[in-house]
Protein backbone atom coordinates (compact mmCIF):
# COMPACT_ATOMS: atom_id res chain seq x y z
CA UNK A 1 0.00 0.00 0.00
CA UNK A 2 1.15 3.77 -0.87
CA UNK A 3 -0.08 6.97 -0.45
CA UNK A 4 -0.03 9.66 -2.76
CA UNK A 5 -0.72 13.32 -1.93
CA UNK A 6 -2.77 16.41 -3.67
CA UNK A 7 -1.17 19.61 -1.98
CA UNK A 8 -4.34 22.15 -2.11
CA UNK A 9 -3.77 25.73 -1.82
CA UNK A 10 -6.39 28.00 0.65
CA UNK A 11 -9.86 28.67 -0.95
CA UNK A 12 -13.09 30.59 -0.38
CA UNK A 13 -15.00 27.90 1.98
CA UNK A 14 -18.13 29.92 0.64
CA UNK A 15 -17.49 29.13 -2.89
CA UNK A 16 -15.92 25.61 -2.74
CA UNK A 17 -16.03 22.71 -1.14
CA UNK A 18 -13.69 20.49 0.89
CA UNK A 19 -10.69 18.85 -1.74
CA UNK A 20 -11.58 15.35 -2.06
CA UNK A 21 -9.90 11.89 -3.20
CA UNK A 22 -10.93 8.66 -4.70
CA UNK A 23 -10.15 5.18 -5.69
CA UNK A 24 -11.22 4.58 -8.77
CA UNK A 25 -12.76 1.48 -9.87
CA UNK A 26 -14.41 -0.29 -12.60
CA UNK A 27 -17.91 -1.37 -12.43
CA UNK A 28 -19.17 -2.93 -15.57
CA UNK A 29 -18.95 0.17 -18.24
CA UNK A 30 -18.93 3.01 -15.36
CA UNK A 31 -15.95 4.45 -13.37
CA UNK A 32 -16.87 4.17 -9.92
CA UNK A 33 -15.33 6.60 -7.10
CA UNK A 34 -14.63 5.23 -3.72
CA UNK A 35 -14.40 8.29 -1.46
CA UNK A 36 -13.20 6.31 1.54
CA UNK A 37 -9.80 5.96 -0.07
CA UNK A 38 -9.31 9.99 0.18
CA UNK A 39 -8.72 12.04 3.02
CA UNK A 40 -8.60 15.84 2.67
CA UNK A 41 -6.36 16.33 5.79
CA UNK A 42 -6.48 20.36 5.98
CA UNK A 43 -8.81 23.56 5.73
CA UNK A 44 -9.69 26.56 3.90
CA UNK A 45 -6.17 27.85 4.91
CA UNK A 46 -5.20 24.70 2.63
CA UNK A 47 -3.94 21.25 3.12
CA UNK A 48 -3.40 18.24 1.01
CA UNK A 49 -5.68 14.84 -0.07
CA UNK A 50 -3.98 11.53 0.95
CA UNK A 51 -5.06 8.29 -0.92
CA UNK A 52 -4.38 5.05 0.35
CA UNK A 53 -3.90 2.92 -3.14
CA UNK A 54 -1.38 0.54 -4.96
CA UNK A 55 0.87 0.58 -8.24
CA UNK A 56 -1.77 0.19 -11.45
CA UNK A 57 -4.60 1.63 -9.30
CA UNK A 58 -6.07 5.02 -10.90
CA UNK A 59 -7.03 7.82 -8.34
CA UNK A 60 -8.96 11.45 -8.55
CA UNK A 61 -9.26 14.04 -6.71
CA UNK A 62 -11.09 17.72 -7.16
CA UNK A 63 -12.85 20.30 -5.63
CA UNK A 64 -16.44 21.77 -6.56
CA UNK A 65 -17.14 24.96 -7.40
CA UNK A 66 -20.64 26.25 -6.31
CA UNK A 67 -20.73 27.99 -8.94
CA UNK A 68 -19.77 25.68 -11.99
CA UNK A 69 -16.57 27.30 -13.00
CA UNK A 70 -13.57 26.48 -11.83
CA UNK A 71 -14.28 22.92 -10.91
CA UNK A 72 -11.50 20.35 -10.57
CA UNK A 73 -11.89 16.74 -11.71
CA UNK A 74 -8.08 15.00 -12.32
CA UNK A 75 -7.70 11.18 -12.68
CA UNK A 76 -4.31 9.52 -12.64
CA UNK A 77 -2.68 6.14 -12.94
CA UNK A 78 -0.50 5.56 -9.95
CA UNK A 79 3.11 4.38 -11.42
CA UNK A 80 6.13 2.64 -9.79
CA UNK A 81 7.56 4.62 -7.31
CA UNK A 82 4.25 6.50 -6.62
CA UNK A 83 4.54 8.73 -9.40
CA UNK A 84 1.42 9.97 -11.32
CA UNK A 85 0.16 9.83 -14.64
CA UNK A 86 -2.35 12.37 -15.32
CA UNK A 87 -5.25 10.78 -17.38
CA UNK A 88 -8.55 11.48 -18.87
CA UNK A 89 -11.81 9.29 -18.12
CA UNK A 90 -11.96 7.12 -21.34
CA UNK A 91 -7.54 6.84 -20.33
CA UNK A 92 -8.78 5.54 -16.93
CA UNK A 93 -11.72 2.96 -18.72
CA UNK A 94 -8.89 1.80 -20.76
CA UNK A 95 -6.07 1.62 -18.26
CA UNK A 96 -8.56 -0.41 -15.79
CA UNK A 97 -10.14 -2.77 -18.28
CA UNK A 98 -6.67 -3.66 -19.58
CA UNK A 99 -5.37 -4.36 -15.90
CA UNK A 100 -8.97 -6.37 -14.94
CA UNK A 101 -8.33 -8.17 -18.35
CA UNK A 102 -4.60 -9.26 -17.81
CA UNK A 103 -5.64 -10.46 -14.03
CA UNK A 104 -8.61 -12.57 -15.70
CA UNK A 105 -6.34 -13.84 -18.24
CA UNK A 106 -4.89 -16.29 -15.52
CA UNK A 107 -8.19 -17.00 -13.49
CA UNK A 108 -9.99 -18.56 -16.29
CA UNK A 109 -7.23 -21.37 -17.18
CA UNK A 110 -7.90 -23.85 -14.70
CA UNK A 111 -4.59 -25.96 -15.95
CA UNK A 112 -2.48 -23.03 -15.46
CA UNK A 113 -0.67 -24.52 -12.36
CA UNK A 114 0.42 -28.17 -14.13
CA UNK A 115 3.28 -28.58 -16.50
CA UNK A 116 2.82 -29.94 -20.33
CA UNK A 117 4.56 -33.04 -19.13
CA UNK A 118 2.03 -33.28 -16.15
CA UNK A 119 -1.08 -32.56 -18.39
CA UNK A 120 -0.08 -35.41 -21.52
CA UNK A 121 1.00 -37.35 -18.53
CA UNK A 122 -2.86 -37.51 -17.57
CA UNK A 123 -4.02 -37.47 -21.48
CA UNK A 124 -1.98 -40.66 -22.21
CA UNK A 125 -2.92 -42.34 -18.40
CA UNK A 126 -6.75 -41.53 -19.95
CA UNK A 127 -6.19 -43.10 -23.48
CA UNK A 128 -7.12 -40.04 -25.30
CA UNK A 129 -3.98 -39.66 -26.83
CA UNK A 130 -2.75 -42.88 -29.09
CA UNK A 131 0.98 -42.80 -30.14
Amino acid sequence: MIKVEFEYDGYNSRRYSRPWGALVKLKGARLEYDFTAGNYLGDSRGGAVVIECEIGDVVATGQRDGRGGNTKNELYIVKENGELENTDRKGAYDHLNDHLNEQGKDDVNPLKDFTDEELLAEIKRRGLLNE
